[in-house]
């Protein structure tokens, strides 16, 4: 399923992300955390939304990664959103 806004923040990701991970290059920002709380949704949805989509699927493991907040995902309780 192509959702529209995957093509411009690709596209963000490229142009001022650089090579690195993040929407700012190796510099994890409130976008870069915003943008994983909302795909997190999406992915627990549909596991697939990213998949044309490296980029961004790489912004997502790489937050996912980082040591608090990887903490904080263990142990926080699970909910339906």
């Amino acid at each position: 399923m192509r959702r529209r806004f995957d093509d411009p923040l690709e596209k963000l990701l490229t142009t001022y992300g650089q090579d690195g991970p993040y929407f700012l290059g190796n510099q994890l920002t409130y976008a870069d955390i915003q943008f994983y709380d909302k795909v997190s949704t999406l992915l627990s949805a549909d596991a697939t939304v990213l998949d044309n989509y490296p980029k961004l699927k790489r912004n997502h493991a790489e937050v996912e990664k980082q040591p608090k907040i990887a903490a904080y995902i263990k142990s926080r309780p699970q909910t339906s959103f």
